[in-house]
């Protein structure tokens, strides 16, 4: 088993504006090796408003980390990544990140 892929974690950072807006965005939480665990028929394609849409749900392998939580983003080859869930592996040896791809189109 080899973590061989390069990602980049962000966690969200709320802020407000001047106006009193609250505004959203994500802060890089740091890099690290991972490996991509293949889900077999993970993802989906379905018609929303008359528009195609897709989805995949991928599972990232790290080591043991204990601070990704589900609202956070991973970013891998420019795909950015919703995280779903951040389990522990065995024990505590690895943390198994269950994302879904973002469709940027």
């Amino acid at each position: 088993m080899t973590l061989d892929r390069r990602i980049t974690l962000y966690s969200p950072t709320v802020t407000t504006n001047n106006s009193g807006q609250v505004l959203r965005s994500f802060a890089s939480a740091g890099t690290c090796y991972a490996m991509l665990v293949i889900n077999e028929g993970a993802g989906t394609e379905a018609f929303v408003s008359d528009q195609m849409q897709s989805s995949a749900v991928v599972t990232w392998r790290v080591r043991y980390r204990t601070d990704v939580l589900g609202s956070w983003e991973l970013d891998f080859a420019s795909q950015r990544y919703e995280v779903i869930s951040a389990l522990p592996e065995g024990r505590k040896r690895y943390t198994l990140i269950k994302c879904k791809l973002k469709d940027n189109a």
